[in-house]
Parts: structure tokens; sequence; C-alpha cells
């Protein structure tokens, strides 16, 4: 009989690469971009910067088409409806509004399988005030605004074009800033949604805060620009356990310095410049959310010339919060915004085994119920996160299968 202990370190396999196998539900997507210039800044997004999102859909099996199209007049803001703050998209009263600009530059108004972009300057709030807002998406709907005028260089980092560019469009998917529609009590930064549509990651780089924030080991396979496959674990933000944390590593969830215990904190809104350690919010129960499952939806509503009806608009992230954020980051050791980079992509996934007698799919919430059905059903090149305990295995279990094994948050035995 065989016996393997893993002590919160990694047995590591052969690693072998891979392409990423295309998803099932796999789309194309068609973005007509436009982008205004001024004389000492153009709000031009770089090959680079189309390149990087392009792969992360490409990662997902996904094609997304992107035009860099025309260069437009440059303005300040883009103005909403003085009779109607509520409105911007479909304003077209003055040159300065994005109706009027569409109208005059949209080449594919009239092709529905054409969503539309303009990377602008600013835009009015819906008190019709500046705002220094990094961008407004239609949920649901076709149009959207990336706006990093207020940024870095008047056009905002090539990351921050390139996260705010998969953000807004994650908006025209169906996608929120919380993973659900409503986020009014969940708030904008949840830690449990690794994706850049939460506040927490759009702007700082998805694996990068993670790891700044303690949440998961080095091993762990994530991606800086990316949506969320949902499979972390729910959290109850009044019964936080810092020594399971995400079960990929102890969490010091009250910031005191130790771990241990079940401590109650709100780790979804904040807005005090230190982060969740300084926050007094409403707590609750917070989830991850399968955002591409939301997307491959979409891409079967494209392929059949299918529309869903606009909600609503969605703001998104002023330079005021970007600043809170990095002081955050800063309060935590400091992880300065990673460098934008055309990501590989992963052939494996984070899998969790744990003794689990329901359904088994190898998420958080629905672990595999031992290393054999880990290794069997698991892709390649996967990271293995093993809840404490002892597995048995009938026959004798060779780890075959190229991948990293991890026990972060205890001692697991395999018998």
């Amino acid at each position: 009989m065989s016996k393997m202990t893993v002590r919160n370190q990694a047995v590591r396999c052969v690693i072998a690469t891979l392409a990423a196998t295309a998803a099932a539900n796999a789309g194309t997507f068609r973005i007509e971009l436009d982008y205004m210039v001024a004389g000492d800044h153009s709000h031009r997004p770089s090959a680079a910067v189309i390149d990087a999102v392009v792969r992360m859909f490409a990662c997902e099996g996904h094609t997304l088409i992107v035009d860099v199209d025309d260069a437009l007049p440059h303005y300040t803001e883009l103005q909403r409806n003085p009779n109607n703050c509520t409105e911007l998209f479909g304003y077209s009263g003055v040159n300065n509004s994005f109706g009027a600009l569409r109208q005059t530059y949209f080449d594919r108004q009239n092709d529905n399988a054409w969503d539309y972009c303009i990377f602008a300057h600013n835009y009015e709030d819906v008190g019709c005030v500046n705002t220094t807002s990094s961008g407004l998406g239609e949920l649901g709907g076709r149009y959207f605004i990336v706006t990093l005028g207020s940024f870095s260089g008047q056009t905002g980092t090539t990351f921050d074009q390139a996260a705010t560019l998969a953000h807004e469009f994650g908006h025209v998917l169906g996608l929120s800033h919380c993973g659900v529609s409503d986020c009014d009590s969940i708030g904008d930064r949840s830690v449990i949604l690794p994706s850049i549509m939460s506040y927490r990651y759009q702007l700082s780089g998805v694996k990068n805060v993670l790891t700044c924030n303690g949440m998961i080991p080095p091993q762990a396979i994530f991606r800086e620009i990316n949506y969320s496959h949902g499979r972390l674990c729910g959290l109850d933000e009044n019964l936080l356990s810092e020594t399971t944390g995400c079960f990929m590593a102890p969490v010091d969830w009250n910031c005191n310095g130790a771990i241990g215990g079940i401590v109650s904190q709100d780790v979804s809104n904040n807005r005090n410049g230190v982060g969740w350690c300084g926050v007094a919010g409403t707590r609750g129960i917070i989830n991850d959310e399968n955002e591409w499952a939301t997307v491959d939806a979409a891409a079967r509503d494209r392929e059949r010339a299918v529309r869903p009806e606009k909600k609503r608009d969605i703001g998104c992230i002023t330079h005021e919060e970007w600043l809170e954020l990095q002081d955050e980051i800063a309060a935590r050791g400091g992880c300065p915004q990673p460098a934008l980079t055309t990501e590989s992509c992963p052939s494996g996934e984070n899998i969790f085994v744990g003794n689990n007698a329901g359904v088994q799919l190898g998420y958080c919430s629905l672990p595999f119920d031992g290393p054999a059905e880990a290794h069997v059903f698991a892709p390649l090149n996967s990271t293995y996160f093993l809840r404490p305990g002892e597995f048995n295995v009938t026959n004798s279990l060779r780890l075959t299968k190229p991948g990293i094994w991890l026990a972060p948050i205890g001692s697991a035995t395999i018998r």
C-alpha cells in the first residue's frame, strides 16, 4: 500500500505544454473601435492592448475581432442629454455626444453582429457633471466607452487600457461588478470574484492582487486580465475562517497580523484607502460567479442573431477610487501594477480535492472526492488543492498526469 503525505508544499510532476482546449460554446465577437486624438495625446489603443484582450478570449475558445477604425475629434467630455441626465448612449443633440459620433463614424451600425466602442477622454455622470470614471457600458446592450482621460498621461497605462476594454465589454456581454445583477449590497470590490470586473482587480491585475493579499500560493492558476470561472468558494463575511481562507491559503481576514479563528470582516466594500482592514460596512454572503458561462451564452445569442434587451448603463471605477485601491495595495506591502503582456493560455485549472460525497466538479464548493477522481478528470497541468485529511485509494495511484499537488491549509495523506 502506498502512502504520500503533502504538508504545505508542492509535489511537482513533469509539466508539459499543451494548447488550450477550445470552449464548447465558442463564438465570435466583433467590436468596431474609434478613438479621440488631441494635439498632445491620442486615445488610440496600441496593438499590444488589443492583442492582450483578443488572447484573453482566445484562451476560452472565442474569437474576438477588434477593428480599430476612425480617429475622432477630441472632446474633453461626452455630454449627456441635459434634459435627462441618465441618457448618454442615446443622446445625439450636440457634436460631443456619443450618439452624434456614433451616427457619423460607426460604419456597421446597421449590422447587429457588431458592438461599438469609443476610446474617449471623459464623460458626464448622471448629474450631467464631468466624471473621472474609467468607462461606461450598457449592461446587455451594444455600446460602451473607455475614458481614461483622468488617468496616467491622460490615456492610462497600456494595462489600464487593456483591462478597461475587457471590463467595459464585459458589461455589454452581461457582466456586473460583483458577478450578479445587483451590487448595491454586495459591493463592487469583492475579493471572491477573481475578475477584472471587480474594482479590486480591474486595474491591479487578478493574480497580482490575489498574491499581494496572501489569498493564493504562487502555483495557483490565474491570469492578470481575465473573467472568473466561478471556481472559488463563497464567503460568509460574518464567519470567515482564517485557517482555511479560500481553501488555497490561510488568510488574515481581520488584518491583525495573526492567522487563526473565525472572524467577521467586510471584504467586499471598501472606500477608505486601507482596503478591507478598516471597513465596518454591511456584511453578508458573497460568491464567485462563472462569468465565462455568461459570455458563452452571449456568444450563442450572437450566433442566432439575438440581442438581449439592454438593462441599464453601468459606470465604472473613477480615478479617485483607483487611488484608494493603490493605497490599499501599498498598505499590504506594495504590489505594483503588472506590465501588460499577451498572457499565455494555461491548459490546466485550479482543482479542489476534498472528501465530498455529492456532485464532484473540482470546484471549491464541489470538490472531487479524492485524488483518483481528480487525477482522471482534471485537465493536464492543473494545480490540485487538497483539503486536510486522509484519502484512501483502492488501487495503486500513480500521478502520471502533469500537475502540481498542494496541501495549502494543513496536512493531507494519500494512502
